[in-house]
């Protein structure tokens, strides 16, 4: 066997470690998900009211939809691979780790994805969409996400950070709303 053959197995084996890592990462779905940001819209007057808001204002609006009153065991969540389409932000309860409220599902993303002895850092653009108004997407997300794997080629962590970007249509007292921000995802919860 040659030097140059013995490489390429080991950049295939390699490679196929950190598929596989990603893979196993996806067990572990959820992710505690921290959000800074503001949301703007136009008083009855005319004049821009900007309000900053944060992942307990996105949890007691979508969990209010959903008819929650009690936002105290809440926590907003990344859904890693919801399903075929792509990512979800999530409300869930603490307590029980049921799901209360899709916030924005993340759909159909673009990835630049690159492979290293680290691990993979993957860079991707999703679409927001927005369940109570549902036609087409409302938003974009920036994700930026790195999957660590040990020497041994097992995943030891998941980082994300990003921003988001999207609109709300007038509905109730509320003009058209327009909201940005930016988040970062940290352990998994269990």
């Amino acid at each position: 066997m040659n030097i140059r053959s013995s490489i390429g197995k080991v950049r295939v084996g390699f490679v196929a470690a950190c598929l596989l890592a990603a893979g196993s990462v996806q067990a572990q779905s959820y992710y505690r998900l921290t959000f800074k940001g503001t949301i703007s819209t136009v008083d009855s007057s005319g004049n821009e009211v900007v309000r900053k808001i944060t992942d307990k204002n996105l949890i007691q609006e979508w969990a209010g939809r959903a008819g929650v009153t009690n936002f105290k065991n809440l926590t907003l969540a990344l859904h890693r691979n919801v399903d075929s389409r792509g990512d979800a932000i999530e409300i869930l309860n603490r307590k029980d780790g049921s799901h209360v409220a899709t916030v924005f599902p993340l759909f159909f993303p673009e990835s630049a994805t690159a492979v290293s002895s680290k691990g993979v850092t993957e860079k991707r653009f999703a679409y927001l969409y927005n369940l109570h108004q549902s036609e087409f997407s409302r938003g974009t997300a920036i994700l930026n996400q790195q999957l660590m794997i040990n020497k041994k080629g097992q995943t030891n962590r998941f980082v994300s950070s990003g921003e988001l970007q999207w609109y709300q249509l007038p509905e109730g007292a509320h003009s058209l709303r327009i909201g940005s921000g930016t988040f970062k995802v940290s352990k998994a919860i269990k």
